[in-house]
């Protein structure tokens, strides 16, 4: 047989075990598909776990094996707060005189809170370990992460009877006012594997299950609070009943108070014309606390007809009575979350000579999915611009909004070798700058070393 008929065999026979099997090596896989590099499943549009960013890595690199740097991810959010607000208004001169605030001062605030809610929260992840292998075309990563999440949120209520306190007839309901302070632990196993479509098409498909263990609980939250002003003279009435609820005796590394579950399932969907689609939900789960958790109630009314009346102010100190601890259990959800994200990526040096590398633009949303304490229900969106001049390299930048946080502009660095993959990112970096007006301000960073 000459040789250019075994050049022939040999090629149909690549062909054929490569259909055959449904998959092709991760490498080869990205090159029969794609003359571009894949968009990656990274800090900023998938969030502060790095699960599938590794599983990502390990599918579409020749790696074998991968392995964290422990690092730690945060995120601040608030659609009522700004360095801004807090200097203008709640920040004493060099005199040491607290800001006298106008109505018109006031309006602006209360108009703030949208939705009817002020709400202020802070989510931060610390990467104990993460491993992951790849396996054939299935790459497998375990990890443990601590998790905090801490919330507070406020009826536009509040604050106007703090304003307005004096006006006649009105009612201030203060119900559902709440904080909680949250530590999870998550010890997780996640999956990956990508196949070749017909039509040159990639499909890959993630999934995470964890097991979570409740470290530490504090919650505050108002079941009922109403305040009262009457018609025609000075009197203000109250009533409310208040729960609290907080595990005891916390320390350092943590015992667990509370078990619980939860499910990460993510999509990648990459056409040969540079088209990509990416879809899941994530934190589907819960966590019941029902060990060392203390319950206590907190009921009471009072009428407060004079203000300067010593007698009537210390009748106010006693009037809420708070009830002795008992020993109770809670189940909170996760904060389940759709994600959805879509980007079109092309080979800028095929079309220019003046621009190399890759070039695309991507936008997708986070929406969260119940109404957890952990994370209050809110949505948020970002498009993003990405350049690769080098495969060692990788920038992004592009806007933010999110219902809580407002506005931002985020930002990614990649860089990566044959030896590591570093990423850091931020949803507003001009909030890690202390801009003044900024309402939200995010870290997140993720270091692998790849073997």
């Amino acid at each position: 047989m000459s040789r250019h008929n075994k050049e022939k065999l040999l090629l149909i026979f690549l062909v054929f075990s490569c259909f055959y099997s449904g998959s092709v090596p991760g490498k080869l896989h990205a090159q029969v598909a794609h003359s571009f590099k894949p968009m990656p499943v990274d800090v900023i549009s998938w969030g502060a776990s790095n699960a599938f960013s590794m599983s990502h890595e390990l599918l579409t690199h020749s790696y074998a094996v991968a392995v964290e740097i422990p690092g730690l991810s945060a995120e601040a959010r608030s659609n009522v707060l700004s360095l801004k607000l807090l200097q203008d208004d709640f920040s004493k001169d060099a005199a040491g005189n607290a800001p006298y605030l106008d109505d018109a001062e006031k309006n602006r605030i209360l108009d703030l809170f949208s939705g009817g809610k002020g709400i202020m929260q802070f989510t931060s992840t610390l990467h104990v370990f993460t491993i992951g292998v790849r396996i054939s075309q299935l790459a497998l990563v375990g990890g443990v992460e601590d998790r905090l999440f801490a919330s507070v949120s406020v009826p536009r209520d509040f604050p106007e009877l703090v304003f307005f306190g004096n006006a006649p007839g009105r009612t201030y309901r203060i119900d559902d006012a709440q904080a909680i302070d949250t530590w999870l632990r998550q010890y997780s196993l996640a999956s990956a594997t990508e196949f070749l479509l017909p039509k040159g098409n990639v499909l890959r498909v993630y999934g995470r299950a964890s097991f979570l263990q409740g470290i530490g609980l504090a919650r505050v939250m108002a079941e009922s609070m109403q305040v009262f002003t009457a018609d025609s003279d000075y009197s203000i009435q109250a009533s409310g009943h208040l729960k609290m609820m907080r595990t005891s005796n916390i320390s350092f590394p943590g015992r667990p108070r509370g078990f619980g579950w939860g499910i990460d399932l993510l999509g990648e969907f990459l056409m040969p014309n540079g088209i990509q689609i990416s879809a899941g939900v994530v934190d589907l789960g819960s966590l019941t606390w029902t060990k060392d958790v203390e319950g206590r109630n907190v009921d009471g009314s009072f009428l407060l007809t004079e203000v300067t009346s010593s007698q009537q102010r210390q009748s106010f100190d006693s009037a809420f009575q708070v009830s002795t601890p008992y020993g109770t259990s809670s189940r909170i959800a996760m904060p389940a979350r759709l994600l959805l994200q879509v980007g079109y990526y092309l080979d800028a040096s095929s079309r220019t000579r003046w621009l190399p590398g890759i070039i695309g633009a991507r936008g997708g949303l986070s929406q969260t999915l119940t109404g957890s304490p952990l994370i209050p229900k809110q949505l948020s969106l970002y498009a993003l611009l990405d350049y690769s001049p080098a495969s060692w390299l990788r920038l992004g930048v592009g806007p933010f909004y999110g219902t809580v946080g407002r506005f931002g502009m985020s930002s990614l660095i990649e860089l990566e070798s044959k030896t590591f993959h570093f990423q850091i990112g931020s949803k507003n970096v001009l909030g890690l700058f202390g801009l003044p007006s900024a309402t939200n301000a995010s870290l997140v960073t993720s270091l692998f070393l790849t073997f």
